[in-house]
């Protein structure tokens, strides 16, 4: 059923406001890439409304703009289940799916195809006028032989091929590497993994060897690991897990690629200015859809 989500989603956005408000300034909404200058010179955090997932949609334009208007940027098309833009990920876009894209493209709303499915990515890298993220996977190029056991089938499908990886470079796109262990290397059973900092590395290594820096970004999906989220979502089977490189511990990724004979200026872009690139020619809004 996709009856509801809509009204759920602007509930959704209205409390994520009012905890932003609710930090007195410490916190801002950010709709433009000068809003996320703003908050880095100011030392605050910038927070972009999106969500995981097109179900809020309902398979209609009709409110689209509504969610644009309370500060909504970022469509991720598809999660972990079916909905109106793309049933499976073995599928393409569905009628709406395409007609949604012109839409996004018309209220500088991002397109994120992660987890859309390799069809649906191409259908939407063509249909799109403007570039399209892929938000938190990897590259499968960058994997070692000896990582690729039954367990590296089930995660395959965050992490893409040289040909998606030309698309998206050749388009503008970005693909934000994931920080998220059991992507890297089998769980254990106390939700640790045998996966490293070097690990996570050879990801942004091979991406800027076969396309370039300027397709790169940090994409950590750091979510809860524990509480309601842990039991979210059985069939992903990691929830437990650990992160590579916790929130605090960033600068470790920074200092590794550094030591890996990156040049400041290309590790400033993997950090934060591809994304302001991004962002500088997606969240320009033309003409909004009637709501």
């Amino acid at each position: 059923r996709f009856d509801g989500w809509a009204d759920y989603a602007l509930g959704v956005f209205r409390h994520a406001l009012s905890s932003i408000q609710a930090t007195r300034g410490q916190a801002i909404l950010a709709t433009s890439a000068d809003d996320f200058r703003r908050a880095h010179r100011e030392g605050k955090l910038a927070v972009l409304l999106g969500s995981e997932g097109g179900k809020l949609a309902e398979g209609s334009l009709d409110r689209l703009g509504e969610f644009h208007e309370m500060g909504y940027r970022c469509m991720q098309m598809r999660w972990n289940c079916p909905n109106q833009i793309v049933a499976a990920e073995a599928d393409g876009l569905t009628a709406f799916g395409r007609e949604l894209i012109s839409a996004l493209n018309r209220s500088g709303i991002m397109i994120d195809a992660m987890h859309a499915g390799r069809r649906a990515f191409f259908e939407m890298a063509s249909l799109s006028e403007q570039p399209i993220l892929l938000s938190h996977g990897g590259a499968q190029g960058a994997f070692r032989k000896s990582r690729i056991p039954d367990w590296g089938r089930r995660v395959a499908r965050t992490f893409v091929d040289d040909e998606v990886l030309s698309t998206l470079a050749q388009t503008g796109g970005l693909l934000g590497i994931n920080l998220y262990g059991p992507q890297f290397a089998p769980m254990n059973k106390d939700g640790s993994t045998d996966a490293t900092l070097d690990d996570v590395a050879e990801h942004f290594q091979y991406v800027a060897e076969t396309v370039g820096v300027d397709t790169l970004a940090v994409g950590a999906d750091y979510f809860p690991t524990h509480g309601y989220w842990r039991n979210f979502a059985p069939p992903e089977g990691v929830f437990r897990g650990q992160f590579v490189v916790p929130k605090a511990g960033l600068a470790r990724l920074t200092t590794r690629l550094l030591a890996r004979g990156w040049r400041e200026e290309d590790v400033a872009k993997v950090l934060g200015g591809n994304f302001l690139r991004f962002c500088e020619r997606v969240l320009s809004p033309g003409s909004l859809p009637a709501s």
